[in-house]
């Protein structure tokens, strides 16, 4: 856009980077200003949660992104992503940014623990115009599990019997399926049952 006292639209003509101007009179002063569209990308933003137990996981969790040029921020911010493919995708992200994520500390979930987040890049460079660039955070949740010894004792029975005897188990809890099984442990003896879920 180009302005004078005397000038009128039609003295201007814009062909690609040049502008040509006519009938400027003589100590007329002209100003011109010219606007430049930064080149962008996109950021995708996705998150992985491994939940093989079946806990009862959020909606979304919280990821911080930065993007920065030669330690200039260019684009920031907090998202709250679902868990799966799609994600969460933050547009005009300047050229030549190198985007980084960091999750937020995860809510705890009774029962179960989670693993620390690995990342899947954690950082990327949005180097062309019109693409989209992906970052993941990923976790694991497993269930928290305990274990149950099985200890057999016996008195008054034949001198040197020691069995051996079948012992029948049974874990239960609220809205949960049991836990049961049996062992064969003779007199004096343990076996142990390992991973029983916490909570039974």
């Amino acid at each position: 856009q180009c302005t004078g006292n005397d000038l009128s639209p039609s003295d201007v003509s814009v062909s690609g980077n040049a502008v040509t101007i006519s009938n400027i009179e003589i100590d007329e002063t002209v100003s011109c200003i010219f606007l430049n569209n930064r080149d962008t990308g996109s950021l995708r933003v996705l998150k992985d949660a491994s939940n093989p137990d079946g806990a009862v996981l959020p909606d979304d969790f919280g990821v911080d992104y930065e993007c920065v040029i030669n330690e200039v921020v260019t684009k920031a911010g907090e998202l709250d992503v679902p868990a799966g493919a799609s994600g969460v995708v933050v547009a005009g992200v300047p050229t030549g940014s190198t985007c980084t994520i960091t999750e937020q500390a995860l809510d705890p979930i009774a029962g179960f623990t989670w693993g620390e987040v690995s990342y899947d890049p954690r950082s990327i460079l949005v180097e062309e115009a019109g693409e989209t660039f992906t970052v993941k955070a990923v976790n694991t949740i497993t269930r928290d599990t305990g274990a149950l010894e099985l200890r057999k004792a016996l008195a008054g029975g034949p001198v040197g019997f020691t069995g051996p005897f079948a012992i029948e188990y049974q874990c239960t809890m609220s809205d949960a399926m049991d836990v049961s099984g049996s062992r064969v442990i003779a007199a004096g003896s343990t076996s142990t049952v390992a991973g029983i879920p916490a909570g039974y």
